[in-house]
């Protein structure tokens, strides 16, 4: 069953939850924070931001292909504005489809001439939307790490007292995750394990172990005991093992 000391490390890893989701939040706030710094690091990007850009039509005098962006062909455009009576010209480059020579296209223009193809609210509101969807994306992966493994503790200081199954012999085989292969009557079977606590920090785990299950009703999930000479690890597994 579970050792004292072994409860003792389980709680002790289980109080830094509080500290584990604030570098979870602080890490969504730089997250979020990215997107605005690269808009702001942009020449005129904080003007734009703030609305110092003025709306123009302006008219396309010639279209150049660039290079390749994003798997497509970038164009270099040069274009020809009016704005408070002053003509302007300037190049501006684009990412696949190109307007047409000629044609007529809404620019927003800075004060030293630097050109915006979207307007603020438009570039505000893809900055705010893609800091969202960055922020959720470490929240979404901190849960699925985080979440399971303090399950998996829980789980185990729970029943770990309890008294331990009969040991069966166990094969485990490390890759990106840990497998098991269960040697009982019922023949054998492959599942795969996560560990929870290894005594032998370093060791490598696999190779032959004794599993004694933990017993657990009709729970999905349960723990269970590997020994190996001295060595202990406990794991969390599938609660078909019986």
């Amino acid at each position: 069953m579970l050792h004292s000391h072994e409860a003792a490390e389980l709680r002790r890893r289980e109080s830094r939850n509080p500290v584990r989701w604030l570098l979870v939040t602080l890490g969504s706030l730089v997250a979020a924070l990215i997107p605005v710094l690269i808009a702001v690091s942009t020449s005129g990007g904080v003007d734009h931001l703030l609305g110092r850009t003025e709306p123009v039509t302006a008219t396309v005098e010639r279209v150049d292909v660039s290079g390749k962006c994003k798997h497509r062909t970038e164009h270099r455009i040069t274009a020809a504005w009016h704005l408070d009576g002053h003509p302007g010209r300037g190049e501006y480059r684009r990412c696949g489809d190109p307007p047409a020579e000629g044609s007529a296209v809404e620019l927003w223009i800075g004060d030293d001439g630097h050109i915006e193809q979207e307007s603020p609210t438009a570039t505000r509101n893809g900055i705010g939307g893609l800091s969202l969807v960055m922020a959720a994306l470490v929240w979404v992966l901190s849960v699925a790490i985080l979440v399971p493994a303090g399950r998996r503790r829980r789980r185990l200081l729970a029943t770990g007292s309890l008294p331990l199954a009969q040991a069966v012999p166990v094969e485990l085989h490390v890759s990106r995750r840990v497998r098991m292969t269960v040697h009982d009557p019922a023949g054998r079977r492959h599942v795969v394990i996560e560990p929870v606590l290894h005594s032998g920090r370093g060791r490598h785990l696999a190779g032959s172990w004794w599993l004694y299950p933990v017993p657990n009703g009709n729970d999905r999930r349960r723990s269970g005991l590997l020994v190996r000479g001295h060595e202990r690890c406990w794991v969390d597994m599938p609660g078909t093992i019986r």
